[in-house]
């Protein structure tokens, strides 16, 4: 087994779709998605100042 993996910058608002064969996948299986922000501002307004709090 070997992991797959691409990088797609999406802008704020964006979507990215992509399809995967039901008969490539077993029930047990799970999809992992990582994902960050490029800065601080990128997040949200009340995020930002969620974290600037702390």
């Amino acid at each position: 087994m070997f992991d797959v993996g691409s990088t797609e910058s999406i802008s704020p608002g964006e979507d990215i779709f992509f399809s995967v064969p039901s008969n490539h996948v077993g029930k047990q299986w799970y999809f992992e998605i990582p994902f960050r922000f490029d800065s601080m501002w990128d997040l949200p307004t009340k995020s930002r100042a969620n974290i600037e709090q702390k």
